[in-house]
């Protein structure tokens, strides 16, 4: 074999006691990503432990950290539905090399999505049909049709009134049902014509703010969900897309994306320092009191926040390689997710009915928020494997003396 720059990196042996299958040819620089993206494992951990903080300021018995403020710091919804749109084209790619059918890629992404999904519901279901027996309060009856509406996610849930609380935050699994179905033709739309699909999808974008913003027009919460979070779907399709016209036949593995192509660093810095600038001015006209009370906002901080972590790419993925903790939050991300919104109601309903208040309130609150949601993944984590085979560390791609990665590659 002949010698390595020290920038390469080789993956002729891959390391199967870490969970990026890593082969490190100089430590102190180099590392091998084979079958998974750190940098995408990273962007989810970040969007997830957002949203836990966001839902733990909101609903505290004191305002901490100048509340609202938090919502605007790089929003994590816009990159959760980039990671999904980027792994959606890996899978789905017809010039990839492990391509898998539409059909087996929307079974397998919806097993994934609503088994941990129907067991929360199941939950949910059971105290609101408890409630509703319990009090002939309207608030509290239950709508059979939307029950049934609610069973497969197509609208967003709603049970009762009352019901409600513990189902708001299920948007999230409305909308990103919607983006895996569409999935396949998108990415064969991308790939037909790569460049008037992102153009189109940023003015699906701006066609709904505009709409929502118009006094004449009912937007659903479903429709604008989806117009605001496929622009960031599809940029996960240009995050993956490895080929260009300079990029050889076969070679795909090694060629530097699309979107690194367009943003180097200076470019993704000043992308990312424009968008704030726009997210800025947008607020000057509406002021959203919190991020998601506005869409162009959000898109725009959601574009910026990318932006600046694209640019620090090469150093979060030294992050990512020096904490492998950060693969066993991601498979729980969704557990995360689904359970994160109730138990911290659960905390905020808890310490409000023993009339705490001051610094023993916001102790317990935390507490009480924290403690029930590691029980609640504990106890409901596990059923996100049940649709895939995982033994612990991620399978090693097969050796290739022949492939080499920059550390700033995807």
């Amino acid at each position: 074999m002949g010698k390595k720059s020290h920038s390469t990196i080789g993956v002729e042996r891959p390391n199967r006691g870490h969970p990026y299958s890593l082969t490190v040819l100089n430590r102190s620089r180099d590392s091998a990503i084979s079958g998974r993206d750190p940098f995408l494992d990273l962007l989810r951990m970040w969007a997830m432990l957002r949203v836990l903080t966001v839902h733990l300021l909101g609903l505290a018995p004191a305002t901490l950290l100048w509340w609202p403020a938090p919502t605007f710091i790089i929003p994590g919804m816009p990159l959760m539905f980039l990671v999904a749109g980027a792994l959606a084209f890996k899978s789905l790619d017809p010039r990839g090399p492990s391509r898998t059918s539409s059909g087996v890629f929307v079974r397998n992404r919806l097993l994934r999505l609503l088994i941990p999904f129907w067991a929360y519901l199941a939950i949910a279901l059971t105290l609101t049909a408890s409630l509703d027996l319990l009090h002939d309060d309207p608030a509290f009856t239950i709508s059979p049709t939307r029950v049934a509406l609610t069973l497969f996610p197509i609208v967003n849930p709603i049970t009762s009134p009352v019901g409600f609380l513990g189902m708001v935050h299920l948007w999230f699994m409305v909308t990103m049902l919607w983006m895996l179905l569409f999935a396949p033709a998108l990415v064969r739309l991308y790939r037909w014509a790569p460049k008037a699909i992102v153009v189109g999808a940023g003015v699906v974008l701006i066609t709904v703010y505009a709409a929502v913003l118009s006094p004449k027009i009912t937007v659903f919460p479903e429709v604008a969900s989806f117009g605001l979070f496929l622009f960031f779907f599809v940029l996960g399709f240009v995050y993956t897309d490895r080929t260009s016209p300079r990029t050889p036949t076969g070679a795909l593995g090694a060629a530097p994306s699309k979107l690194h192509e367009l943003l180097a660093t200076r470019p993704a810095v000043v992308a990312a320092l424009t968008s704030f600038l726009g997210a800025a001015l947008v607020w000057q006209v509406e002021s959203p009191v919190a991020v998601h009370d506005s869409i162009l906002v959000h898109a725009l901080l959601g574009f910026g926040g990318f932006c600046l972590l694209l640019a620090g790419k090469p150093y979060l993925i030294r992050v990512a390689l020096a904490f492998p903790v950060l693969l066993a939050l991601n498979r729980r991300a969704l557990t995360f997710y689904l359970w994160g919104w109730p138990t911290t109601a659960l905390a905020q309903l808890a310490v409000s009915t023993a009339g705490l208040t001051g610094v023993m309130a916001v102790v317990l609150y935390f507490a009480l928020a924290l403690g029930g949601l590691v029980v609640a993944v504990k106890i409901f984590g596990p059923l996100e494997d049940l649709p895939v085979s995982r033994t612990g560390n991620e399978r090693a791609v097969p050796a290739n003396p022949s492939a080499s990665l920059t550390l700033a590659q995807d």
